[in-house]
């Protein structure tokens, strides 16, 4: 593990951590969505965000406008190249959220968008605690999973052991592409990160 990937995970409460490879699925006993696996050929490892893990100093917003709703994971991982400039990426991060309906996913997107924010911060502050003063260089990309996600969207084949090409965008508020699961699928970070 690299030390920057082993300084974020040290600043982070150990029973938070998801060890890989992993297994996402929401906390909810009701939730409709299938876990997603996710594994990689690089070191990696997730954070499992809750509900309230929000800052309490941020304001109580509408549910529209809130600064509080993060997502369900976030996965970081080692590039396949080690970073040898500063420019280099240093780090991989998937912000991952899991809905169980359509409108859920829909809704997802400013929970993903916050959770890139969040990732950077605790880059920085990992970093900081090493003694780098510049900010790592992190290629974010995100995931929304519903069960609900229309299958038709899906590129014939494209769903093969191996060869995952998930819909996707690019999100411009985030600057990340954001992509699109049915979940209960297997995935690897190398799919999003190429």
């Amino acid at each position: 593990m690299t030390g920057l990937l082993e300084a974020v995970r040290d600043i982070l409460e150990p029973e938070r951590i998801v060890p890989a490879p992993m297994t996402l699925d929401e906390e909810a006993e009701a939730s409709r969505c299938p876990p997603v696996q996710v594994r990689g050929a690089t070191e990696h490892w997730a954070l499992r965000l809750r509900s309230d893990d929000h800052l309490p100093i941020l304001a109580a917003l509408a549910k529209e406008h809130s600064v509080r709703r993060l997502p369900d994971y976030l996965v970081f991982s080692e590039p396949r190249v080690p970073a040898q400039r500063p420019e280099d990426v240093a780090l991989q991060v998937l912000v991952c959220e899991l809905k169980s309906s359509a409108v859920g996913a829909e809704s997802a997107l400013a929970q993903v968008q916050l959770g890139k924010l969040l990732a950077e911060y605790l880059v920085r502050v990992a970093a900081h605690t090493l003694g780098e003063s510049e900010a790592p260089k992190l290629w974010c990309c995100g995931l929304i999973a519903s069960p609900e996600f229309p299958a038709s969207l899906l590129a014939k084949g494209s769903m093969r052991p191996g060869k995952v090409e998930l819909p996707n965008r690019f999100d411009k508020l985030s600057r990340m592409r954001i992509y699109h699961s049915p979940g209960g699928v297997d995935l690897r970070l190398e799919s999003f990160f190429s």
